[in-house]
């Protein structure tokens, strides 16, 4: 596939060190919400569920960053837009669900995200090779772990790295093994470059030990691991203060730590992350329409 994008080095914040970030693309909380996957019980509240979303997206526009709230085609987990579509560089990566009901949100997502991006790359390997974007990481430094879970399997993982390193060489890659959670960013997410939030539930490999420090949080407190770190701001589960407590306790010069509300989405194993999919304009990757 002939890509068009000029090709610029990664954007990094100045605070947190991790990608900057000037777009953002989700969508609203379908009406078949409660229908969707989850291992925690389920029975969201979907009116409360619409008012958080709408209140992590605000939460989102006031970190500088502009958000599209893409159509809904009624598939129960299609709000979480960044497990099926991940951008790098200005291209956007399409991914390959484990899920048979995420499948179903590809289609729909690619001719959304063509409108958008001049640059999509469809996926490209095999059936059986899945990947689900919700195990693809940015830990700052180029790097990107990868999370080998129910959702993503090994050949899944090779086929992505291939792809990405098609559009950026240098891009380096940490496989680790997930359990005791829904992917790698529902058990561990970056506050910074150099910090790594961890829910206990899920262990994690020693490798990562060698690019990241990594703080656990307490036992009680797992979900709220999954924070979402954009630009200078990081957004974590209202419901957690001892989580707040830590994230402040780091003293990072100039970071905002901003609590949003996740009881609704949280009921269906949903994390701050697995919202929105990120882009930079500066990139040349998004089109006159997006800007």
């Amino acid at each position: 596939m002939a890509l068009t994008t000029v090709r610029k080095p990664v954007l990094h914040n100045n605070v947190t060190g991790l990608k900057e970030t000037t777009h953002a693309f989700t969508r609203g909380i379908p009406d078949s919400f409660a229908d969707g996957l989850t291992t925690r019980g389920g029975n969201p509240d979907i009116g409360l569920a619409r008012e958080q979303k709408a209140e992590r997206i605000a939460a989102i526009e006031a970190a500088g960053v502009k958000v599209t709230v893409l159509p809904n085609y009624g598939n129960p987990d299609e709000t979480y837009v960044r497990d099926t579509a991940l951008e790098h560089a200005g291209v956007l990566f399409m991914a390959n669900p484990a899920k048979p009901s995420r499948r179903k949100e590809i289609a729909p997502a690619l001719n959304d995200f063509k409108s958008l991006f001049r640059d999509v790359v469809p996926w490209q390997g095999t059936h059986e090779a899945t990947v689900e974007f919700g195990d693809v990481v940015y830990i700052g430094k180029n790097t990107y772990v990868i999370g080998q879970s129910e959702r993503t399997n090994r050949a899944g993982a090779y086929y992505l790295m291939s792809a990405m390193r098609d559009v950026d060489p240098t891009l380096k890659f940490v496989l680790s093994n997930v359990s005791g959670v829904l992917h790698f960013e529902t058990g561990a997410t970056p506050v910074t470059n150099g910090i790594l939030l961890r829910d206990p539930h899920m262990p994690v490999d020693a490798l990562i030990h060698n690019y990241i420090e990594v703080v656990t949080v307490p036992n009680r407190n797992g979900y709220a691991a999954s924070v979402l770190t954009v630009n200078d701001t990081v957004l974590v589960a209202r419901e957690h203060k001892e989580v707040e407590e830590i994230v402040v306790g780091l003293s990072i010069p100039d970071l905002k730590v901003v609590p949003v509300s996740t009881s609704e989405t949280a009921r269906m194993d949903g994390s701050l992350p697995c919202d929105f999919t990120f882009a930079n304009s500066k990139y040349g990757g998004l089109k006159a329409n997006v800007l």
